[in-house]
């Protein structure tokens, strides 16, 4: 008898789960829409999928719940839905502002809400070589930097305020520094490596796009690394050190 409550219970469970989300909503929600006030096309609804004319605005999988908008992503956000008809769809962003959708019988080009992938920061390897002093001692170095394999979220938001995924790759700087002919430091420099005092959300969104020398310093060879989040300005400085040894050392952030 309990096996069949607790199954009974479980069947309740999944039916109800099941009768939460609105599915003739979501059929009037199919289509082209429109922002009401600027005429800008602003979403491609097709099945459980929204499109963005953004072409690195990632795809996401939505469903409507009782009066809300679920857009799945790298976390699920809701929207309040405030009115909807077949041509016209209201809903609340995340900033609390009502935004206003409305969609035409006209046919349109969906080309523009083609998902155009992973943009690559840099495209191209970047050498730069260049003969430094330290301690009286001449040093020759260059660096190359290439897009790498590793995918990096960036959160983002649309001109109606819906949060939307971009992804890019990370890239690694490969850095060799010699000392009289004799190689004395050799090693791909990556982003993980460079977490120290950088706050966890700016690395996570970030991507190394940057290597140079700095200056000479008492402790040997300093160069500045840059991380950046992609289409923004905020960046960071780690100092990494070279010690005439070829030890590698990462001091701060600056």
């Amino acid at each position: 008898m309990k096996h069949i409550i607790s199954s009974l219970l479980i069947l309740l469970l999944i039916s109800c789960g099941n009768a939460q989300e609105n599915k003739e909503a979501k059929q009037l929600f199919q289509g082209i829409w429109y922002n009401a006030d600027s005429g800008e096309r602003s979403l491609f609804v097709k099945n459980d999928t929204i499109y963005f004319p953004d072409s690195l605005n990632v795809p996401m999988y939505f469903r409507i719940v009782d009066d809300s908008l679920e857009l799945h992503g790298a976390g699920i956000d809701k929207y309040g839905i405030r009115h909807q008809l077949s041509h016209i769809f209201w809903f609340t962003n995340l900033n609390g502002e009502l935004i206003k959708l409305r969609k035409y019988d006209t046919p349109t080009d969906t080309t523009i809400f083609t998902y155009k992938g992973i943009k690559p920061v840099t495209s191209d390897t970047i050498v730069q070589d260049s003969i430094v002093s330290c301690q009286g001692k001449h040093y020759h170095y260059y660096t190359f930097m290439q897009s790498t394999d590793n995918k990096v979220l960036k959160q983002t938001y649309t001109s109606e305020g819906i949060q939307v995924d971009n992804i890019y790759y990370d890239n690694k700087i490969r850095l060799v520094i010699k000392s009289d002919e004799k190689v004395i430091f050799d090693k791909d420099i990556v982003k993980k490596e460079l977490s120290q005092k950088i706050p966890v959300s700016f690395l996570s969104q970030a991507v190394l796009t940057g290597l140079r020398f700095d200056k000479s310093c008492k402790k040997g060879l300093s160069f500045n690394a840059t991380l950046t989040i992609p289409d923004e300005r905020m960046s960071y400085l780690a100092e990494i050190i070279i010690t005439p040894e070829g030890e590698y050392l990462v001091e701060s952030d600056k």
